[in-house]
């Protein structure tokens, strides 16, 4: 059995296509498979500091919500106390591609995650971009 395997990225994750060649004594029988296998989401935010300026560029973040930021360290090597969240920084986020701001007022740590409550979280116009 002779297996090929071909994978073409898409824009909503890859598509593989399989051949197939089997041996069943004196004939080979071609089979092709096509598959689509789904890139899993990975939600990130842009951080920004007044009077810093960009403090974190598309930052992983496990839980996103118009009230709240959740970063989980659990079985990493990160932990909460290393990122560096405060209140007063700008988050940005793409929301159906349009990007969404809101402002940190409180960060909670604990020993495995880090919660940032958000405020004035609003919409962006098209033409926004976060420099």
């Amino acid at each position: 059995m002779l297996v090929a395997v071909r994978y073409i990225p898409t824009p909503f994750g890859y598509f593989a296509s399989y051949i197939i060649l089997i041996n069943r004594g004196s004939d080979y029988t071609l089979q092709t498979f096509n598959i689509t296998m789904a890139q899993p989401s990975l939600r990130t935010v842009s951080v920004i500091r007044r009077g810093y300026g960009r403090r974190y560029t598309d930052l992983p973040i496990d839980e996103l919500s118009q009230q709240r930021i959740v970063i989980d360290c659990a079985g990493g090597y990160l932990r909460p106390a290393l990122i560096d969240l405060r209140q007063g920084d700008t988050v940005y986020w793409r929301e159906q591609e349009r990007y969404v701001s809101g402002q940190i007022s409180q960060v909670r740590r604990d020993d495995q995650r880090l919660i940032a409550i958000l405020k004035d979280v609003q919409v962006m116009p098209e033409d926004f971009f976060p420099y």
